[in-house]
């Protein structure tokens, strides 16, 4: 998967207290989410990401999927981290970054 920091994200009030101001823009080979396209509106839902370190210890990070794009017909993900998430950005930027393990579980 490939990422970049989308930028800030200008949300309303509530949204910006539950989740982190931090948008990750998340492409996937294969993705359950549709982006908005033919008067559908895109896909909400929660993106796992998981991955091992080197002692095997397993990593998951849960973020909040709040928008899908078609960008030149790839899907891409607009997720951000849930403020409450024991998860800093860091560590969402650390698993990304070695993106050749992670795994992603959507719902």
């Amino acid at each position: 998967s490939n990422h970049a920091p989308a930028g800030e994200a200008a949300a309303d009030e509530n949204t910006a207290k539950k989740y982190s101001p931090i948008v990750y823009a998340i492409t996937l080979s294969d993705s359950v989410f549709f982006p908005e396209g033919g008067g559908q509106f895109a896909d909400h839902g929660t993106l796992t990401l998981k991955s091992k370190d080197g002692e095997d210890t397993e990593h998951k990070i849960q973020l909040f999927v709040q928008d899908a794009q078609n960008v030149n017909e790839i899907c891409v993900l607009f997720c951000r981290l849930p403020s409450d998430s024991e998860s800093s950005p860091e560590d969402v930027t650390k698993i990304l970054d070695n993106s050749d393990d992670v795994q992603v579980e959507q719902t």
